[in-house]
C-alpha cells in the first residue's frame, strides 16, 4: 500500500489466477485438482470494498519508503508495473514467483532496493525476480 502525506491511498497486490485454458500450466502439488494460473496484479484504493484484500487482517507490515516522487508518479509507475506483469502471464508459484515477489519487485520499479523481511517474518519469494520482457 502507498499512502500520501494527505491521506490518499493506493494498493497493489499480486496473486494466482486459475487458468484452465492454458495447456502449459502444470497441476499444483499444493491442492487436489488445482492449477495455478498466471499472476494477476490488481491495483485500487485499498479502502474500496472491491479491492481483493479489502478487510483482510494484515499479519505483517514493513514500512520501506519515503520518496520525493509525487503520489501520482508512484501510482502511475505501479500501474504500469501491474500492466506489464499481467501482460507477461507469469505462472504463479507459491515457492517462487508469487505475491511476495510482486510486492518486492514493485519497489524496484520505484528505485527502492528490495528490503529484507523483518525479523521473524518468512516471505517466500521475496528475492525471486519477476522476469518481464524488455520493452
Amino acid at each position: 500500500m502507498v499512502a500520501s502525506p494527505t491521506g490518499q491511498q493506493f494498493g497493489l497486490r499480486g496473486g494466482p489466477t486459475r487458468d484452465f485454458d492454458d495447456p502449459d500450466l502444470m497441476p499444483s502439488r499444493y491442492g487436489e485438482n488445482k492449477i495455478w494460473g498466471p499472476i494477476l496484479v490488481e491495483t485500487d484504493d485499498p479502502n474500496n470494498s472491491a479491492f481483493p484484500d479489502y478487510g483482510r487482517v494484515i499479519s505483517a507490515r514493513q514500512d520501506v519508503l519515503s520518496t520525493s516522487q509525487s503520489f501520482d508518479e508512484v501510482v502511475t509507475a505501479l500501474q504500469q508495473f501491474a500492466t506489464d506483469v499481467n501482460a507477461a502471464r507469469i505462472t504463479y508459484n507459491p515457492l517462487g514467483s508469487n505475491s511476495n515477489s510482486v510486492a518486492h519487485q514493485a519497489l524496484t520499479v520505484l528505485g527502492i532496493p528490495r528490503p529484507t523481511p523483518p525479523p521473524g517474518v518468512t516471505a517466500i519469494g521475496n528475492s525471486t525476480l519477476i522476469r518481464l520482457p524488455s520493452p
